[in-house]
């Protein structure tokens, strides 16, 4: 009995390569996704008026004067530590990005250089008064859906 095999090793490193892709570039996606939605809690302002008031010239009449005070704005829902620090204007948010590459055969989720307040917030930052104190986005973001990242991984390498 002969038996003849042809293997198409090249073909097959190419195809299998190009699938790993695919599932890592869904997986880095989604996790994008995920922090983002970590990061998006909102914390609202609270305007309030100072109680001390100062009198300020009316424009166009000459003479008149009216008091005026000034506000300012607390922020009294501050995120806890081991939470995702709370939106205030969203620059944050905005500033987790994901990029994936084919060479280097990986998937990257992180933040720009504009947002390094935030890699701070992500590794510790000690504090005056309260100590070391973490506030992570992207590592609780990974570590709470690993099996669900791992499921759109294999699901987009299949597809």
């Amino acid at each position: 009995m002969v038996a003849r095999l042809k293997w198409n090793g090249k073909q097959f490193g190419v195809w299998s390569h190009d699938k790993l892709f695919k599932g890592l570039r869904a997986a880095g996606f989604e996790l994008h996704r995920i922090a983002q939605l970590y990061a998006s809690i909102p914390n609202p302002g609270v305007r309030k008026k100072r109680k001390r008031r100062r009198f300020v010239a009316v424009p166009g009449e000459k003479g008149t004067f009216t008091r005026q005070g000034r506000t300012y704005t607390v922020y009294p829902h501050s995120s806890e530590p081991d939470e995702s620090p709370r939106m205030r204007t969203g620059f944050g948010r905005r500033n987790i990005v994901w990029n994936a590459s084919r060479t280097k055969m990986h998937a990257r989720v992180g933040y720009t250089r504009d947002a390094r307040y935030m890699i701070y917030h992500e590794l510790g930052i000690t504090y005056r008064r309260a100590g070391w104190q973490q506030r992570p986005t992207i590592v609780p973001a990974l570590e709470e859906n690993k099996e669900r990242l791992s499921g759109i991984m294999e699901r987009a390498s299949t597809r």
